[in-house]
């Protein structure tokens, strides 16, 4: 079943199996990732700057986004994020919206400074 599917549909990846398992891959795979988190909290933020959400609606969400990418960043770059976690966790139990976006922009300043570097993959 698999092979007439394929038949009928042949696959769109361009990459050899070798690639895929590479570590450049990897961790292009992962800067990537990190990227994507921190443009998904510049979205939520845009629905809020176009009236479409409040504060209220998108703090949760770009609490998660902010989270996954402090955890990426302790893992492969090395940077406690403890400290990130539980100041995201508290502006989210607080309501202090100015905080979280005041730490999603200095997360986004940090990508900035360091994306280019290498990182370490476990």
């Amino acid at each position: 079943m698999v092979k007439a599917y394929l038949a009928k549909h042949p696959s769109t990846i361009t990459m050899a199996d070798e690639e895929l398992k590479s570590d450049a891959h990897n961790k292009k795979w992962i800067k990537d990732e990190m990227e994507r988190r921190l443009w998904l909290c510049g979205k939520w933020y845009m629905q809020v700057q176009l009236e479409k959400a409040t504060q209220d609606d998108i703090a949760r969400d770009v609490k998660k986004h902010l989270e996954v990418f402090v955890n990426y960043r302790e893992k492969y770059f090395g940077v406690d994020g403890k400290a990130d976690r539980e100041a995201l966790a508290s502006y989210v139990y607080t309501r202090n919206h100015t905080a979280l976006k005041s730490k999603y922009e200095d997360l986004q300043k940090w990508w900035q400074d360091n994306k280019d570097k290498d990182i370490t993959l476990p």
